[in-house]
């Protein structure tokens, strides 16, 4: 089964996210990973999931951050849906809004 796993992010300087996928026979394998930038705006993710089997996601958040920097990780609108993703800010509005 082929899945598209979509959301949206903001990661400030100091801060890394990774993604797991994990497989409903145990074990884990590193879908995503990004490290923190600059600037507050959100930006939109996706990845591309192909397993035969069940699974489940990991979501894991470092911040390195100290008393003058806090470092933050925000996630919004989670979406799973069947089928491969598209390219990011590609749309024909018949079935979403652009991101």
């Amino acid at each position: 089964n082929v899945s598209c796993l979509r959301w949206h992010m903001i990661l400030t300087p100091r801060s890394q996210l990774k993604i797991f996928l994990l497989p409903s026979t145990g074990g884990n394998a590193l879908l995503y990973a990004i490290e923190g930038e600059r600037g507050q705006r959100w930006k939109s993710a996706q990845v591309t999931v192909n397993s035969p089997i069940p699974f489940g996601f990991a979501f894991e958040g470092l911040l390195m951050d100290n008393e003058t920097n806090p470092a933050s990780i925000s996630l919004d609108d989670l979406e799973l849906r069947e089928g491969r993703c598209s390219d990011l800010g590609s749309c024909d509005f018949e079935q979403n809004l652009c991101g």
